[in-house]
């Protein structure tokens, strides 16, 4: 479906000096973008592999998320908070901070029926999202977790350009740089548009967000009045695909261990390690074993629970750093 509207973001001289580059990809945005990747059947997944791992989803959680985030058209601002910026954490933190006043206004302008539980939010407020932050974490961890290697290195590449672009020739050259359908026409970003819309930056700069699973056209918030976001399609995004996740470190620890030392760059227990990589639980506490005793990892039991994290060692392994220097 051709865009119908055009989006106006309008700058003014304070804007261009308010003007930022995220320091990295936000979960929140790339789980909300990849899911309606993932929903629309006329587009293919990124990778078969990735496609497949839907089936390791709750479907309750597929569910809740899929309620709140359709194929195409909007989802709620508070999906996408800008506290996801600093990591899953402090995002899922301010999504559970969410007042029932702002979640109904967020609904209300979607302009769509939302079905039951949003539709019925009241004193069951703390109940839903709940349940909705468990979802958005659970999707992270089957859906992103695996391939944030590759999300990561393919959006911060776009960002090492745009920001080298601002040092040599300044911010309005790197926004006359952003990729199509986006425009600079001086002092206003133009951009084809499912709507049309204008946003009046007023001074207060606006926060650019290259993203993996942005595809095509750029999203916006729909409240004008939230600090301004712009999310658009990583430069880059071909440059790897989800299926190089973790082939570098394969030839080294084999496939598999490649892919627990992966998922591991954020802790997770043995049965979370397990679900993740679609592995029996053994099978998981057996690859983490040999990967502790070969000081990549520790592990830790809290009750019936074995949380498993990377040594200094196993992140330097990860990222590919030596003797602890970039």
């Amino acid at each position: 479906m051709r865009p119908r509207g055009r989006l106006r973001i309008h700058f003014t001289g304070a804007d261009l000096t308010r003007t930022q580059i995220a320091s990295g990809p936000d979960p929140f945005w790339e789980t909300v973008l990849s899911l309606c990747r993932l929903r629309d059947q006329a587009v293919p997944p990124p990778s078969s592999s990735w496609g497949r791992a839907r089936e390791r989803m709750s479907r309750s959680a597929y569910e809740l998320l899929s309620a709140l985030v359709p194929v195409r058209g909007n989802f709620p601002d508070f999906l996408t908070p800008p506290e996801g910026l600093l990591g899953l954490e402090a995002g899922l933190e301010a999504l559970l901070s969410t007042p029932l006043q702002r979640m109904r206004a967020d609904l209300a302008a979607l302009r769509r029926r939302i079905p039951a539980p949003f539709s019925t939010m009241g004193t069951r407020n703390a109940v839903v999202m709940k349940a909705l932050a468990a979802a958005v974490r659970e999707y992270y961890t089957v859906m992103l977790a695996p391939h944030w290697e590759v999300v990561e290195e393919v959006v911060r590449a776009d960002q090492a350009v745009r920001r080298h672009l601002v040092h040599r020739k300044g911010v309005e050259a790197m926004l006359a740089a952003l990729p199509s359908p986006l425009r600079w026409e001086s002092p206003t970003l133009v951009s084809d548009y499912p709507i049309d819309k204008d946003l009046y930056l007023d001074g207060r700069g606006i926060v650019l967000i290259p993203s993996y699973f942005c595809r095509n056209a750029p999203v916006t918030l729909i409240d004008p009045v939230l600090p301004p976001v712009l999310v658009f399609p990583a430069a880059h995004s071909r440059s790897r695909s989800l299926a190089d996740s973790g082939r570098r470190l394969a030839p080294l620890l084999g496939t598999t261990r490649a892919a627990v030392l992966r998922t591991l760059a954020d802790g997770r227990s043995t049965t979370e390690l397990a679900r993740t990589l679609g592995i029996s639980p053994s099978s998981a506490s057996e690859h983490a074993a040999v990967l502790r005793n070969a000081g990549l990892l520790t592990s830790v039991r809290w009750g019936n629970t074995v949380v498993h994290e990377l040594t200094p060692l196993g992140r330097a392994l990860l990222h590919g750093i030596q003797d602890g220097r970039p």
